[in-house]
């Protein structure tokens, strides 16, 4: 689950996808919530972008992430929305060698292509995984070269949103036809339940240029406040095996202390937690992303004070990106007669 809840941090911060399921609505959020939840990344608004909106009453916003997913490919997230109202009509994420470089015959080795297979296999599996089977089209063989040409692309039409999974990789060149490489994965979330709107259906919103993205809001630079790990720290996990662990087993503890402070009894519940570590440090608990199966408020209510007061961290560090990252976190606190059923070692 750290895959998606990583890469996807904008929507998951905003609408828990894998718990809502079938109801899946993007625009449960407004729009200057999305945008203001990607200034926690490194990167920023792209100021010379030249993808153009194909319909008047359609505009969008386009933000450059650091990404360690795919090497040399950073993640684009635009933002496709009514001029009007702001209502969002698509969420698009894209990982495409096109959108950084204006080099037509951008060939690549079998090694790139293999692992941008493979993180679209795992994003495939996770989205399977919670939302059931998908309409499928074309396929990802076992073995990846460099000459041939791969297309695939998963469809999940939930109530209120179409998602789309497809990657394609070609390293065809002919420029009297106009056939470059191409090597792309893209994921987009479109909104089906937009009352008296256009609903333009599969028909493409964007057109795309091929120009290097070098003018953004916020440069991509190492985070320049803490020096984070490869795991999250919580002071006093410095020595412990499993930093991780150490981190949940520290939450556990405060959590059941607490209630058992306030005279709560708990007799038979489980509760999720889930929380965010942003790129400084600061863990930041979401009240949707705390859930008792009982539907306990004052236990939600407890996880939900104890993730608050917890101290700035160390943040998680990608090596090979030079920088800190903001990861999402859950786990299962399983509570039986006050006890804790599945504790963590902390050691």
């Amino acid at each position: 689950m750290k895959l998606i809840f990583t890469i996807f941090i904008t929507l998951i911060l905003s609408i828990n996808i894998f718990s809502q399921q079938k109801n899946l609505d993007i625009n449960q959020i407004k729009l200057s919530e999305y945008l203001k939840s990607e200034k926690k990344y490194i990167g920023g608004k792209i100021l010379n972008d030249k993808v153009t909106d194909l319909y008047d009453e359609l505009t969008h916003i386009s933000y450059i992430r650091s990404d360690a997913n795919i090497p040399d490919t950073d993640l684009i997230v635009r933002y496709i929305f009514f001029k009007k109202d702001s209502l969002i009509l698509e969420i698009r994420y894209e990982w495409d060698i096109a959108n950084h470089n204006e080099k037509i015959n951008n060939k690549k080795d079998a090694g790139f292509r293999k692992k941008m297979a493979s993180f679209y296999s795992k994003l495939e599996k996770e989205y399977h995984l919670n939302l059931g089977n998908s309409k499928t089209n074309g396929n990802l063989p076992n073995n990846i070269n460099a000459k041939n040409e791969y297309y695939k692309k998963n469809i999940w039409e939930l109530n209120n949103t179409i998602i789309k999974l497809e990657i394609e990789m070609s390293n065809l060149y002919d420029k009297t036809k106009n056939i470059y490489p191409t090597h792309k994965i893209i994921l987009s979330y479109r909104a089906t339940n937009l009352k008296n709107k256009n609903r333009y259906f599969d028909k493409p919103l964007l057109k795309y240029e091929r120009k290097e993205i070098s003018n953004i809001e916020n440069p991509l630079k190492n985070e320049n406040t803490i020096i984070g790990e490869p795991f999250p720290v919580l002071p006093g996990c410095e020595k412990s095996k499993n930093k991780t662990h150490c981190l949940y087993g520290n939450i556990q503890e405060l959590i059941i202390n607490k209630m058992k402070s306030k005279n709560i009894l708990i007799k038979d519940d489980t509760l999720k937690v889930g929380f965010v570590v942003d790129k400084t440090g600061i863990i930041k608990p979401y009240k949707f992303s705390i859930k008792s199966n009982k539907k306990n408020q004052e236990l939600e209510k407890i996880a939900f004070e104890v993730l608050k007061d917890l101290p700035r961290i160390k943040p998680e560090h990608f090596n090979n990106m030079k920088q800190n990252v903001t990861t999402g976190h859950s786990f299962y606190l399983i509570i039986k007669n006050n006890e804790i059923v599945n504790k963590f070692n902390k050691e």
